[in-house]
């Protein structure tokens, strides 16, 4: 095999921090490999000086990449247009010799990020998920209180907007650790702190429209043991 050390190369430009991600990659750097040696075939072929026909491929590839959202690519490909200026050798020998440096490369970056242990971000998860839960808790708590003592709490209002920060920062954790798993429920955790975020709209809406209210009826104490009776029920049950 010429070039041994692309396959090295390759792996390393495919390796990404996600495996899914990884995948997706592979896939584009195959499907972008046969349009690299239609562009080579043809500047290479068709125009004398090859340092032209270099760039002009480049100049392609770079359009291309842009058209296609794939920009991504354009490392490799470049190294394989630097091959065929270097060898200006258009066999199906050499062609599928390029092919098995991005294959092999490939496989290696995949093998790579597959044996990387992810555990530890489920963990993390995990302990988001407790963290808030106690938190809707807490501020579940201080609206009974806020509507039993008809007290001016305006902490409630700050509180809100940090839990809903941290679950829209969750959902982003939530993401990567689904690029990164292969399970059946891989968007258990997306969907969880997507329910939470909602949540939190919801208890901001309920405790903006307490605010409006100057005197507190009889029936606002059977609201307050309605929201005092679905606290224990935050917790989440895997």
């Amino acid at each position: 095999m010429d070039n041994p050390t692309s396959a090295g190369t390759i792996a390393l430009l495919s390796l990404l921090t996600t495996k899914w991600g990884t995948v997706k990659l592979v896939l584009r750097r195959i499907s972008t490999f046969f349009v690299t040696i239609l562009f080579c075939f043809i500047f290479f072929e068709l125009i004398p000086s090859h340092w032209i026909a270099f760039g002009l491929v480049i100049a392609c590839l770079v359009g291309y990449s842009e058209k296609m959202k794939c920009q991504n690519t354009l490392s490799v490909n470049a190294m394989i247009a630097v091959h065929y200026l270097s060898y200006l050798d258009f066999s199906f020998h050499f062609m599928m010799n390029e092919f098995y440096l991005i294959l092999i490369g490939a496989i290696i970056a995949f093998l790579l990020n597959l044996v990387h242990d992810y555990s530890g971000e489920e963990e993390y998860l995990n302990s988001c998920m407790i963290y808030m839960e106690d938190k809707i808790q807490s501020l579940m708590y201080l609206i009974v209180h806020y509507i039993q003592s008809e007290e001016r709490n305006t902490t409630i209002w700050k509180e809100l907007e940090d839990i809903k920060e941290q679950a829209e920062k969750y959902i982003h954790i939530a993401m990567e650790y689904q690029d990164n798993t292969f399970t059946n429920l891989p968007d258990y955790y997306i969907r969880y702190f997507e329910m939470r975020a909602l949540q939190c709209d919801i208890l901001h809406m309920l405790h903006y429209k307490i605010r409006k209210i100057r005197e507190m009826p009889k029936e606002a104490h059977e609201l307050a043991n309605y929201i005092e009776y679905l606290i224990p029920f935050i917790h989440e049950k895997k």
